[in-house]
């Protein structure tokens, strides 16, 4: 499956672990599972990409808002 944006590939990865999932886990799932020549700094793309998505996030301007803070680093699909 092709994904044209980080906040898509981030939303299908949580949705492939059932909705929900801590950030160690969609790493571990995006290191498994990824066919993309991913960049040094993946990690930190993804954590923003959920909070700049998030009202749960002091970095969310407005917008989408696709993911919900479950507890520090747990991150759920709305």
């Amino acid at each position: 499956m092709e994904f044209h944006t980080w906040k898509d590939y981030v939303a299908s990865v949580i949705a492939a672990l059932g909705g929900k999932a801590r950030l160690y886990e969609i790493y571990d799932y995006v290191i498994c599972e990824t066919t993309l020549r991913l960049p040094d700094s993946w990690q930190a793309i993804i954590r923003y990409t959920i909070y700049i998505h998030s009202s749960d996030s002091r970095a969310y301007k407005g917008g989408e808002d696709l993911f919900y803070r479950l507890d520090r680093g747990y991150w759920g699909l709305r």
